[in-house]
């Protein structure tokens, strides 16, 4: 760790010298920010009441296997939960099938027992894993001329055994979560800087907006957002520093000893860091966030066994995003509409660019969209796309 802070310290010493064929209808139920919508899976069909969510992309219900679901709601009705051998047309998805290596890219994916699993955690700090399994899944479409017709097709899902957070009070009403995830992201640039600036509006731990005053990111000389992939660690501005590491230690207290080394802020542990630590998300102008999972903000201390330390520095004046948390995504430099995009992606799976000679669209309607094994892009006749082999920046520029 002191050497990756070397070779930063070294760095800025010298840097700062598809086409539609219908619509699916679904009845959505709820208010408040919370939307229901009942599906059907399985043969014969049951249904299921999952909240609609735009900010991930797995569609899961509850499995009739999972110990730590709740069975009733806040007013004592039972919940609904999928029993894979209750349905003729339920089967399992072994980890050689081409879509367990696709959902790499938007959850951890793993094998239990040769079957394709997952985990997910969400920016609340709740979380859910499972089995992915394939159904029926039954809907209404809507056709061009306003005739609504059903019909089924098979379709993979997960089927989650463990629960963790928020998704285990009594208080919910749903019987899972649909995943409509739009995927890739976008915030503008601060223009007229000689570095990646952003516009960085707050820190997010575990759900919870740091007490920060956004004025300590306000780019000017000696201060603002940059995202450097040449850094290898994260320097926080000094103001907004503690605050971060005030909060994770917060919500590590009671699973984690905290440990000062080197001037660093480590904690020992004795079990797996992703269910102690938050998530930690940096909020930028657009509604964009940048999720960072705690695997890919701790680092391991040579110091000794169960003793990790954040990849969090303090910094006098910029906020500088660096490679420590730019891994497993696909950042997008989109310089002839002035912003800066990414969306997480399974860097060890093999992907091909494809570039097209029609004109790049706005910034409202242009689209990174992906298959198995392709990612295609839409530029501007006169651009450059690279992508790096580390897969976490694609690049793109204008002559």
């Amino acid at each position: 760790m002191e050497q990756l802070a070397a070779w930063d310290r070294a760095r800025h010493a010298r840097l700062f010298d598809g086409s539609v064929g219908g619509v699916v209808s679904f009845s959505l139920q709820g208010s408040a920010g919370v939307y229901l919508a009942p599906i059907k899976l399985g043969f014969p069909p049951k249904e299921f009441k999952v909240l609609i969510d735009t900010g991930s992309e797995v569609l899961w219900v509850k499995s009739n296997a999972c110990a730590n679901c709740p069975r009733y709601n806040r007013l004592g009705m039972p919940l609904n939960f999928f029993e894979s051998a209750a349905s003729s047309t339920a089967g399992s998805l072994s980890c050689s099938n081409q879509f367990c290596a696709a959902v790499a890219r938007t959850a951890a994916t793993h094998c239990v027992s040769h079957q394709c699993s997952y985990t997910i955690q969400y920016a609340d700090g709740s979380g859910t894993s499972g089995l992915y399994m394939t159904d029926k899944f039954y809907l209404s479409s809507i056709s061009p001329d306003s005739m609504v017709a059903s019909s089924s097709a098979l379709v993979v899902f997960g089927v989650s055994t463990y629960q963790s957070g928020a998704l285990v009070d009594t208080y919910n009403e749903f019987d899972g979560i649909f995943g409509f995830g739009r995927g890739i992201v976008y915030t503008p640039l601060v223009p007229s800087q000689r570095h990646c600036n952003l516009y960085l509006q707050s820190i997010v731990v575990n759900g919870q907006m740091l007490p920060i005053d956004p004025v300590v990111f306000v780019t000017s000389t000696h201060h603002g957002t940059i995202v450097d992939s040449g850094t290898n660690m994260v320097y926080i501005t000094e103001k907004a520093y503690d605050p971060l590491v005030n909060a994770v230690t917060s919500v590590v207290s009671h699973s984690a000893t905290p440990r000062i080394h080197s001037g660093r802020q480590c904690y020992l542990i004795g079990s797996s860091v992703s269910h102690i630590f938050p998530l930690v998300s940096f909020s930028f102008v657009g509604g964009a966030s940048l999720v960072i999972k705690p695997q890919e903000y701790l680092i391991v201390s040579d110091e000794g066994i169960g003793m990790w330390c954040l990849g969090f520095l303090k910094n006098n004046g910029q906020t500088i995003l660096g490679e420590l948390i730019l891994k497993d995504k696909i950042f997008v430099y989109d310089m002839d509409n002035g912003r800066v995009g990414w969306v997480d992606y399974n860097c060890s799976l093999v992907t091909n660019i494809s570039l097209s000679n029609k004109d790049f669209a706005s910034p409202s309607q242009s689209n990174l969209s992906s298959s198995y094994r392709d990612l295609s892009l839409e530029l501007w006749p006169p651009a450059i796309a690279a992508l790096l082999c580390t897969c976490w920046v694609l690049l793109i520029v204008s002559y």
